[in-house]
């Protein structure tokens, strides 16, 4: 890693530094921003909130972030060099489908499939130093670095609306499509997506269950997690 930081100005390399807001130095700061952002939500959204990350990204010149989709609401706030930014919007369901939706929750993080033809109609946003910009939870987008090394801090939330509802619903979807089934998306029937919801965490308990027992537990179920102070 150090030596990858080192040589980042021409190594063509991305470092990711995760759970950042966990760094004894840097964490203190990181929380504060993301219990600001949390304070400038609306009630609806604070709601909505259930866990905030923070991770460090640097990137060297040139570097292109590959056109993918996140669950998480991400905050993208530049600290040093610029970044092209594109996001599409993510409620038009022909530039991301319900199928590629479905197999990203059913564990492809590289199903969203990039249309060469409607790069046009994304957004852009040209990132400088103190400045961010907001990719919404689905929204497919890519970013492109500028010609000197890029920092940045990502400001992400887990949504109750999304990892516990959607998330499920999709996943139940991308099993069933797997037995032979042509599952509906969400949004058709609340009657089928509440059944869905039910399995997915039925499924998540038994499995959560079966680690307790042979005394395996998900490393990350220990990790410590930001929640946001609740007024």
């Amino acid at each position: 890693l150090d030596e990858t930081i080192r040589g980042i100005a021409t190594n063509d390399s991305l470092v990711i530094l995760k759970h950042a807001e966990q760094d004894p130095v840097y964490g203190p700061v990181l929380q504060e921003i993301l219990q600001r952002i949390f304070s400038m939500a609306s009630p609806e959204m604070q709601d909505d909130i259930v866990l905030g990350e923070s991770l460090i990204f640097i990137n060297s010149p040139r570097r292109l972030t590959a056109y993918h989709l996140d669950l998480e609401s991400n905050f993208l706030l530049q600290v040093a060099g610029e970044k092209s930014c594109y996001v599409f919007d993510r409620s038009d369901h022909t530039i991301v489908t319900h199928r590629e939706l479905e197999n990203h929750c059913g564990g492809n993080p590289n199903s969203a499939i990039f249309k060469a033809e409607r790069r046009s109609e994304a957004h852009f946003h040209l990132l400088t130093a103190g400045h961010g910009v907001h990719f919404p939870s689905t929204a497919p987008h890519w970013v492109e670095n500028g010609d000197s090394v890029s920092i940045s801090i990502n400001v992400n939330f887990d949504l109750v609306s999304i990892h516990h509802r959607l998330r499920r619903i999709y996943r139940t979807n991308h099993r069933l499509r797997r037995w032979g089934f042509d599952p509906t998306p969400p949004g058709v029937s609340g009657i089928r997506d509440a059944l869905k919801v039910g399995i997915s965490t039925g499924i998540s308990k038994v499995a959560q269950t079966a680690r307790k027992v042979a005394r395996t537990p998900d490393p990350a179920d220990r990790y410590p997690n930001w929640r946001p102070k609740r007024t």
